[in-house]
């Protein structure tokens, strides 16, 4: 594993694909800590673009981890 302090340079317009066993998001510390299953909402911040939420499915199925866009 290795960390990506900088982030990803993703370009104008391009994507950037987060799964197991290549570039994924671990978060660590949580309280409390979601359990398997569980819809956690995160926002994703770019250095030049606007933020993005994004709901994660909590132990999803090794693969493309589902993401849907956050409900307001």
């Amino acid at each position: 594993m290795v960390r990506a302090p900088d982030g990803w340079a993703i370009p104008a317009g391009g994507t950037h694909l987060l799964q197991r066993g290549g570039d994924h998001v671990m978060f660590t510390g949580m309280n409390p800590r979601p359990e398997m299953g569980d819809v956690v909402t995160l926002t994703l911040t770019f250095e030049k673009a606007d933020d993005v939420s994004a709901q994660i499915v909590v132990g999803a199925p090794a693969g493309t981890v589902p993401m849907s866009p956050a409900q307001p």
